[in-house]
């Protein structure tokens, strides 16, 4: 009984490692960048938010940051700007 268990494992294990792959080409087109703001608000109402640039699915390169932007923000009527 040892030795079946043993045959069907590696079996199932040969099987599941021989898996196919199928490789799609997909032609994404190029966009121009988009600003992008993300934003943390912690319960102490402090608020962190990073403005920069969106960037194109297959590129690799770092997030560029804009500097000196002006953000405004609203709630219920209200504006703070900083």
């Amino acid at each position: 009984m040892c030795t079946t268990m043993k045959s069907i494992y590696i079996i199932l294990a040969i099987i599941t490692l021989a898996s196919c792959e199928t490789v799609v080409e997909v032609d994404v087109p190029i966009t121009p960048a988009k600003l992008v703001a993300n934003s943390f608000i912690h319960l102490d109402s402090t608020i962190a938010l990073r403005v920069s640039a969106s960037k194109h699915v297959l590129d690799i390169a770092d997030l560029k940051g804009v500097r000196n932007a002006n953000v405004t923000i609203f709630e219920t009527g209200k504006s703070w700007k900083q």
